[in-house]
């Protein structure tokens, strides 16, 4: 049962004005900010599908995937063909922020020097894309602890329910 304390009448002298800031920044930053970014990876996944780069990463993203313990299947040629597959993969990639740290240094190794280089070219655009990404700009990362992330972390929600959840406890 949620016991909400209006023993009094609100006043000027009482009103919560700190409890009500933090509420509407909450939902300004979730509604405002952070509801485009469904919008943003929707972009970036279909603009990753037609560049072409997930035949080249997606085979050394499950080889790494498979080396740190995580059982998966190097992908079919059918898959590396199949758009879905192609932006699902692309997504992955993004979210996962320890194949993050060594994405560069692990296409280097897989491609020769003329690859790469259309390989790094071909990524400019996409993490264009993915920078518009409110949430992966600042969430905060304990490894990469930033000012601005310590503070904006505190003010962002996974989902309406988690949002909701956080008003009525607050």
């Amino acid at each position: 049962m949620l016991i909400i304390p209006l023993s009094q009448k609100l006043t000027l002298q009482n009103f919560p004005f700190v409890t009500v800031l933090l509420v509407v920044i909450n939902l300004l930053v979730y509604f405002v900010l952070q509801l485009p970014d469904e919008r943003v990876t929707r972009e970036y996944a279909a603009a990753y599908a037609k560049a072409g780069v997930g035949e080249q990463e997606l085979p050394v993203y499950t080889g790494w995937l498979a080396a740190k313990g995580k059982s998966t299947a190097p992908p079919t040629k059918q898959e590396l063909s199949d758009p879905r597959y192609l932006a699902a993969g692309g997504v992955a990639i993004q979210h996962d922020r320890q194949f993050q740290g060594e994405f560069a240094s692990n296409m280097r190794q897989k491609l020769t020097a003329e690859q790469f280089a259309t390989w790094q070219t071909a990524r400019v655009p996409l993490d264009a894309i993915w920078q518009k990404n409110f949430t992966e700009r600042y969430i905060f990362v304990p490894a990469l602890a930033r000012a601005e992330a310590v503070l904006s972390h505190m003010f962002m929600h996974a989902d309406l329910g988690h949002l909701f959840g956080n008003m009525v406890m607050l």
